[in-house]
């Protein structure tokens, strides 16, 4: 990027003009939508919905850990944690993290990433003891990458020889912790869909489907209750355009635990969708989408900034949200899962994109 801003400054100066396309990404996109669903003003705040532009979700989540008591966390594991507080309380270590529990991942599943990111093999052994099972390592990595953003930590302790499938787990509840108690609302928002959906699956059998705001239909193709089909088809069609995907495992956990990422993604699909032909039919600019990161020539791009604004206010997301659960899923969703309605002005003068 550094490199096309530079050779587009050369040819601005060259010749006036540049074909230059800028890309203004969305600051956490998803938690931008559960702020809205949830009426949540101090994250829409912190993610750029509404406010200056200055929020940052992952660094506010990652500092907030200095708040948490660590008193239930064991001695050799607290003290590692501490010796690595100013990498653990970084933007760059807290991102993923923050990113994943936002779309309902456990702790557990958080530290399983991690570790595999880092190269090793892990299990869950189930025991007589324990329902829940304990994490362990199959197979270690001959090395480490160095470029993991919790590299210095799990180095440690593989020197300090503690159990680092431990330390992962214990490193992720703190970060949710931390998350959950400064944002109540994106504990509420996930448990809330995730006990949709498992109410939904266990109710009839298949998973709940649902229609996105652009029209576009989410729909199990294939789902069934019997634990001996190991994969199903989920299909979204949007007009003559038709996506089928294939899914490993059906159980109730795994089709809950989706539920709440799917109907983001759909929310996000639909702003994407949305704002291209807003930009393309009422101001002639073009657009270059890449996920949540909206591209145009350079002279366009405040008007696209503003056109995604206005986009973001015209989803309406909690009456969508309701409509969502009680008509599509058959769950009541009460007012007081949620907070004050956010004022389309203050939408309008925020900093979505960037």
């Amino acid at each position: 990027c550094a490199l096309a801003a530079a050779f587009a400054l050369e040819e601005a100066e060259r010749t006036g003009m540049s074909a230059y396309i800028l890309q203004q990404d969305a600051s956490c996109s998803g938690f931008q939508h559960i702020s809205l669903i949830m009426g949540d003003a101090d994250l829409a705040d912190t993610t750029n919905v509404t406010g200056d532009g200055s929020g940052d979700l992952y660094t506010r989540a990652a500092k907030a850990i200095a708040d948490l008591d660590m008193s239930h966390t064991s001695g050799a594991i607290a003290d590692l944690l501490k010796s690595q507080w100013d990498l653990i309380t970084s933007r760059n270590a807290a991102k993923k993290v923050v990113m994943l529990t936002g779309y309902g991942s456990s702790a557990r599943g958080i530290a399983i990433g991690w570790l595999q990111d880092l190269g090793f093999e892990v299990a869950i052994i189930i025991s007589e003891d324990s329902d829940r099972g304990a994490l362990t390592i199959t197979q270690e990595p001959a090395a480490m990458p160095a470029d993991h953003p919790l590299f210095d930590l799990f180095a440690a302790a593989r020197f300090n020889d503690l159990d680092i499938c431990e330390v992962a787990e214990e490193l992720a509840h703190l970060y949710q912790t931390a998350l959950y108690k400064e944002f109540p609302s994106i504990e509420r928002f996930v448990t809330l869909v995730r006990e949709s959906a498992r109410a939904h699956f266990k109710d009839r059998g298949r998973a709940a489907a649902w229609r996105g705001p652009s029209g576009m239909s989410c729909v199990p193709a294939k789902c069934e209750m019997d634990e001996e089909v190991d994969s199903y088809r989920v299909q979204a069609t949007s007009g003559s355009t038709r996506l089928s995907v294939s899914l490993g495992g059906n159980k109730v956990a795994h089709q809950a635990a989706g539920a709440a990422p799917n109907l983001i993604h759909s929310m996000d699909a639909a702003l994407v969708h949305f704002a291209i032909i807003a930009a393309n039919d009422d101001f002639g600019v073009a657009v270059a989408p890449i996920h949540d990161s909206f591209g145009t020539h350079m002279c366009d791009a405040e008007r696209l900034a503003e056109i995604v604004r206005n986009q973001m206010v015209g989803l309406d997301h909690w009456d969508y949200f309701v409509d969502v659960m009680s008509g599509s899923w058959g769950r009541k969703v009460k007012a007081k899962n949620r907070g004050t309605r956010i004022a389309d002005n203050a939408v309008l003068a925020g900093q979505h994109i960037g």
